[in-house]
């Protein structure tokens, strides 16, 4: 009690009578300020620590969950923990123990005052230019921490921080997307059941199932690199480089309530509470900034609320997995083919063309119908995923595929592949084409899918604005009142 309240302080400062009941202050008598003196000398260092468990853990019945301390105190104060409590008490002081490496600098060199490479945490966290310190702040140092393998001797370095810095930059720009693309989301009133999301949102849903699986087990076995690992793949892999690019036409240029932009949203909302969860023991600062700038105000701060990252059963869908790896190895075989276009064409990236997809028919054959039912479309979920503004699906014989016959004379370019499907061990030939739009770009969304030059929009667009401004009571410039045929 007294230790507790005073500190550990109190061994000095308190009167001795203060450490004694006051049966043993009676038995002494009137001679008690000369039977008691006070030593200030230690038994033993290894004992002295090692008994600590005996004050510190009264509260949870002796037992810490967790001991942790450098390896070199596996026959220091993990040794003498363990015997005397196992002496006194008959079980070990913890329930798990945790051993880590040491700092050393950027090139793995042991810190030293003499040497002069000792790292200042106040250095990297406020910056230091004589030492080459950019200021990264407090979440920065604590990404570091938390995404180096403590286990064994671990470097520090203005480099090194760099590096962490440039992930820490991914994670908050990819968390601000997701934010203030929910401004007029209310997930009570405007969120999407599982069945009616596209199959896209429904494996992002897969990926933050498998995710939160991962994390919730790295954070229980205190494998914290493991959380940064997959915490910096969804933001920037599965997000940023995925979902975002092929959602962002849905996003902003389909109708404001309709429940392809409802759905995108809904699948936002999902990835940034979990997310925000999963990385607020990590970088508290970041998860208290997004919810504090958050509209609506519908997050509890970090650092009251008592929820973790929890998953829906519902989310786990391998079929859908399937399905999408087989499509991210298309995405990869069309930006190569789009990367071999002469440069006169201008067609610099898939939005820029109409693309060509012939196959044999089969399981991947299936796939691509199951995401467009029509054989040509610019606005089927096959279409956006590879983001152009026309895709094309061709069904020919296996040995067909790849033939010359099959050259086009509106194709730039084209190239011969193969997909694989992860059930089959066979590979299916495709034969990818590249064409120029024949048709104008839309000045809204930018595919060439515009029918009218002197209009400027696609039908889609020019339907969605002309509503827009009518609720409005806007009136049109009237060159472009004509609605395209």
């Amino acid at each position: 009690y007294l230790i507790r309240k005073e500190g550990t302080d109190a061994w000095w400062k308190l009167p001795i009578e203060s450490f004694l009941t006051p049966a043993v202050l009676k038995s002494f008598g009137k001679d008690f300020p000369h039977q008691c003196i006070r030593r200030d000398d230690t038994l033993d260092v290894w004992f002295d620590s090692g008994t600590s468990w005996a004050t510190v853990l009264d509260e949870v019945d002796g037992v810490a969950d967790v001991y942790i301390e450098g390896n070199d105190q596996h026959r220091g104060w993990f040794q003498s923990s363990l015997l005397t409590s196992v002496a006194s008490q008959g079980v070990a002081p913890f329930k798990s123990v945790i051993t880590h490496g040491f700092v050393m600098d950027e090139n793995n060199q042991k810190m030293s005052k003499s040497v002069g490479n000792v790292v200042n945490p106040k250095d990297v966290i406020e910056g230091n230019k004589r030492k080459k310190f950019s200021a990264h702040g407090a979440d920065v140092a604590r990404l570091w921490a938390a995404g180096s393998d403590y286990y064994k001797d671990i470097s520090v370095g203005p480099n090194i921080m760099k590096q962490f810095q440039e992930n820490f930059r991914k994670i908050r720009n990819t968390l601000r997307y997701m934010s203030s693309n929910l401004h007029d989301f209310s997930f009570r009133e405007d969120r999407i059941r599982y069945n009616n999301l596209l199959d896209v949102d429904k494996y992002v849903l897969h990926l933050l199932y498998t995710y939160i699986e991962q994390v919730d087990e790295a954070y229980n076995t205190y494998t914290f690199p493991t959380v940064v690992r997959h915490l910096n793949t969804i933001c920037a892999t599965d997000l940023s480089a995925m979902y975002f690019n092929i959602s962002k036409d849905r996003l902003y240029c389909h109708r404001e309530f309709s429940t392809e932009r409802r759905a995108c949203q809904t699948i936002l909302y999902y990835c940034l509470h979990q997310i925000l969860k999963s990385l607020a023991p990590i970088l508290p600062h970041l998860a208290e900034e997004i919810i504090e700038h958050h509209e609506p105000r519908e997050m509890e701060s970090i650092f009251y609320t008592k929820e973790w990252i929890k998953s829906e059963f519902i989310w786990e869908n391998p079929e859908v997995a399937e399905r999408w790896e087989v499509i991210k190895g298309l995405k990869q075989a069309i930006n190569h083919c789009i990367s071999t276009v002469d440069h006169t064409h201008k067609i610099n990236q898939p939005l820029d063309a109409y693309i060509s997809l012939t196959l044999p028919k089969g399981e991947i054959f299936n796939i691509f119908k199951f995401l467009q039912k029509d054989l040509v479309s610019n606005n089927s979920q096959l279409n956006d995923a590879i983001s152009t503004s026309q895709t094309t699906i061709i069904r020919r014989d296996p040995e067909m595929v790849h033939s010359l016959d099959l050259e086009t004379p509106d194709s730039v370019a084209h190239s011969n592949v193969f997909l694989k499907h992860p059930n089959f061990v066979e590979e299916v030939p495709l034969r990818i084409d590249i064409a120029k739009p024949t048709n104008a770009k839309c000045e809204r969304c930018w595919k060439y899918i515009s029918l009218d030059d002197n209009i400027g929009l696609c039908l889609r667009c020019f339907d969605i604005i002309w509503d827009y401004n009518e609720r409005r009571n806007i009136v049109i410039d009237p060159e472009k009142q004509t609605k395209p045929r």
